[in-house]
């Protein structure tokens, strides 16, 4: 494989474009973790084990309901081919929460203490939102302000999770 190739590939399992709703759902999950972490003291370790195993908890919920709510309209559930296709197109639901936790673990190598690390995560995470809402709308055939407004909503949906952070603690 080349390397451009290998660079999309690596692009698609950190960035799963192909799946932008799981996206949304699996960044906004991480920055609700990454806010209810946020309290003193912060244990850079444990927010980030935490974050990986709550993520991967929602993504088997996921398969499990998706699979289970199929029924057998469309084919049996848990069949082998089809739990293994829910199994990819969910996992963008825990690829969606890479990119804020590589941010976090940049962050606070640069120097940044936990909390500190933690809130640029969070801003990441919100820019990531604006991003997905995006790239869903223009899937959409949605363009012009409209696509600016969409990008915005779910940008929207992050600082309610930033803001709410602030509020409580």
């Amino acid at each position: 494989m080349r390397i451009p190739e290998r660079l999309k590939s690596l692009g698609r399992l950190v960035l799963p474009l192909d799946h932008p709703v799981e996206g949304i759902l699996g960044t906004v999950i991480t920055a609700e973790l990454m806010a209810a972490y946020s309290e003193a003291p912060v244990h850079l370790g444990a927010v980030v084990l935490g974050i990986i195993v709550a993520v991967l908890v929602y993504w088997l919920t996921h398969v499990y309901a998706d699979e289970v709510g199929r029924g057998p309209v469309k084919g049996r559930a848990f069949a082998k081919r089809r739990l293994m296709s829910t199994l990819r197109r969910q996992w963008a639901l825990v690829s969606a929460s890479f990119p804020p936790l590589i941010v976090l673990l940049v962050a606070f190598g640069l120097g940044a203490g936990p909390s500190m690390a933690l809130l640029i995560a969070d801003c990441a995470a919100v820019l990531l939102l604006v991003g997905w809402g995006v790239v869903t709308a223009r899937r959409r055939g949605i363009r012009g302000p409209a696509l600016v407004r969409t990008g915005l909503v779910a940008g929207v949906l992050g600082l309610v999770v930033v803001v709410l952070r602030a509020v409580v603690h």
